[in-house]
């Protein structure tokens, strides 16, 4: 493992602290998920990201395909069994924290869930 040393902004190293302490990790660890997710989702459209990916022997993350990879992993209670490839579904947010989504954030959801033959977590109404 390599350090890498981080400049930025007051305000988003607050929020970056804050956002790790919510999810229970650390801003290292924040910060390589969603640069890793972006790479991966990225290689998926980019001829450079993917020729990179084998040339270094980087193995394609089993959840690229997923709509819900990236952010949405820190919410999933299935995100431990979905980055080792055993579950097969998209997100399904902890209880705890769907009341705190938006309604966009409840439609996005639910219409994620739908597409891939899955129950609707969340009763929107028309």
């Amino acid at each position: 493992m390599k350090r890498v040393v981080v400049t930025m902004s007051d305000e988003c190293h607050k929020a970056l602290k804050q956002y790790a302490a919510f999810y229970g990790n650390t801003m290292g660890e924040v910060l390589y998920h969603n640069t890793r997710a972006a790479f991966h989702k990225q290689a998926l459209i980019c001829n450079v990201v993917e020729d990179l990916f084998r040339k270094l022997g980087i193995t394609n993350d089993k959840r690229q395909d997923k709509p819900c990879f990236g952010f949405m992993c820190n919410a999933c209670v299935h995100s431990t069994a979905c980055r080792t490839g055993v579950y097969q579904g998209v997100v399904v947010v902890e209880d705890h924290l769907a009341e705190l989504l938006k309604d966009p954030g409840k439609s996005l959801v639910s219409a994620m869930q739908q597409a891939h033959k899955q129950d609707s977590q969340f009763d929107l109404q028309d």
